[in-house]
């Protein structure tokens, strides 16, 4: 079967064949999820849970990929805990997207962030993802989005965010 759009070498099948997560799958990630939890008073769990670890890490590198794939101008704010615990990635950001801007992240306080080099970023894009979840409303007139990447469980929302703004003419 051809493609309806583009002629391609490969295509993707994307299967789905369940309409809700088996409860057996359900309950697998709610005790990983428990163990995860205990993990930080008891270290031997760790082990067991190593991939909800690294979901952040590997989320931060999928929105680097997505991004170099779609050309976006994207700068990452990287706090010094982040780097303690993934010193390589910087390297693994520049390695799928050399062209992104990398930046050291620091709150000053609640109400008071910065990043070096620094970033002109508005308080009111500072949780632009949150409030895009909720809405999937854009502002009239906004420079900076703001996506966490240490929020896998908004990937939907970015990618809805990425196809509005597709739509729009912005990238």
């Amino acid at each position: 079967m051809e493609s309806r759009s583009h002629v391609h070498k490969i295509s993707i099948l994307h299967d789905f064949d369940n309409p809700y997560p088996s409860g057996r799958r359900a309950l697998k990630r709610g005790m990983k999820l428990i163990l995860y939890a205990l993990s930080k008073y008891i270290p031997l769990l760790r082990p067991f849970v190593e991939d909800i670890y690294l979901e952040a890490y590997r989320y931060c590198i999928t929105l680097a990929k997505i991004d170099a794939l779609l050309g976006i101008n994207s700068y990452f704010g990287l706090k010094e805990d982040v780097l303690k615990v993934f010193p390589e990635i910087r390297d693994k950001i520049k390695e799928v997207m050399p062209f992104a801007s990398i930046h050291m992240h620091y709150h000053i306080s609640k109400d008071k962030v910065t990043w070096v080099p620094e970033l002109d970023v508005p308080k009111s894009s500072w949780w632009f993802d949150q409030e895009y979840s909720k809405s999937h409303k854009l502002p009239d007139d906004f420079k900076w989005a703001v996506f966490h990447a240490d929020y896998p469980e908004l990937i939907k929302d970015y990618i809805d965010f990425l196809f509005e703004i597709k739509r729009r003419g912005l990238i």
